[in-house]
């Protein structure tokens, strides 16, 4: 149970990490990009009178390593995912979600998408509320000024524009039943003996609660959506009724017993459904657009992003894309 959600923690991670706004692919074929080495330390992507500097993906590193170290604490760049350090996997992220906002913005431009005045203007205002956020030391650090952070805004408004336009003929529904969240408490045990007893205990008239906090101690409810958990625990989740509580059910040679809170928390259940939405969405956007950016030539120094160092990077009250 416990390693299911970390892998829901690390997911959400990944969203927060390599999100474009509230969207972007993150599957690559390495066809589309030419790599070069020893050019323009300043300039990590280039292609087109489009140019994404060191200072920029500074800018975007900081963010990841904040959104990190809020959901896994300080520790984290200590860790590894499989052979890769989670710095260096954190740098990668970043680097991906450059290339696909610079294949977007290439694609902008071959395509007339252009942004409003609005747009124009909101980017220059988030750009003038971010520097002045920082101190001047702060931004030279970066290698940021107000004109690079303004087109760094400019490129995630003109992406936006690009995904909206994919996105506006997209005709997806969620039932009601797929995007149902529920609410639960359970009692884990290792064998079972140890769940019989929990068992007998709560037959006997115990609060399922003070057995499940002797149990799991804080680690004993959860809002649950589909997909989260593993499914034998799931399909016994999703089968009770508010109030009800299920037999013992083996999960991975661990063993539950479930209570059901509420069925249908209808305020979570609406948000799931915006969210599942917007998930189909982006699936069907990586379907159609990777096929382009195929064919989208991106001049990318992975040198420049090889000197990153996630360690040496500063976080900060403000964010980004907090703008």
């Amino acid at each position: 149970m416990r390693k299911k959600k970390l892998k829901l923690l690390l997911t959400i991670s990944l969203l927060i990490c390599i999100g474009l706004l509230a969207y972007v692919g993150y599957k690559y074929n390495g066809k589309w990009f030419y790599i070069t080495n020893g050019k323009q330390a300043d300039v990590v992507i280039k292609t087109k009178g489009l140019k994404f500097t060191t200072g920029q993906a500074k800018v975007l590193l900081s963010d990841s390593k904040s959104d990190y170290q809020n959901l896994f604490g300080d520790d984290i760049f200590k860790e590894s995912l499989g052979d890769i350090s989670f710095k260096d996997y954190a740098v990668n992220q970043v680097r991906t979600k450059m290339l696909r906002l610079a294949a977007m913005n290439i694609y902008a431009k071959e395509n007339g998408i252009v942004l409003t005045r609005d747009q124009e203007m909101e980017s220059a205002n988030k750009a003038s509320a971010y520097i002045s956020s920082i101190t001047s030391s702060e931004a030279s650090a970066l290698g940021v000024d107000k004109e690079s952070i303004t087109e760094l805004y400019k490129a995630y408004a003109t992406s936006e524009n690009v995904y909206q336009l994919f996105s506006d003929k997209y005709n997806f529904e969620i039932s009601a039943d797929e995007a149902r969240v529920i609410n639960i408490q359970y009692i884990c045990a290792d064998s079972l003996e140890g769940i019989q007893k929990a068992k007998q205990r709560i037959a006997s008239g115990e609060i399922f609660y003070v057995v499940a906090k002797e149990y799991n101690g804080n680690n004993y409810e959860a809002e649950l959506r589909r997909g989260e958990m593993e499914k034998e625990f799931e399909d016994a989740a999703y089968k009770l009724k508010t109030g009800e509580t299920s037999d013992i059910v083996e999960v991975a040679g661990k063993f539950y017993i479930i209570k059901c809170n509420s069925d249908n928390n209808k305020a979570q259940t609406e948000a799931n459904k915006t969210t599942l939405l917007e998930k189909k969405k982006i699936a069907k956007f990586n379907e159609e657009f990777e096929p382009i950016e195929a064919g989208i030539y991106l001049d990318v120094n992975d040198e420049a992003f090889s000197s990153l160092d996630i360690n040496t990077i500063k976080t900060y009250s403000v964010k980004f894309m907090d703008k």
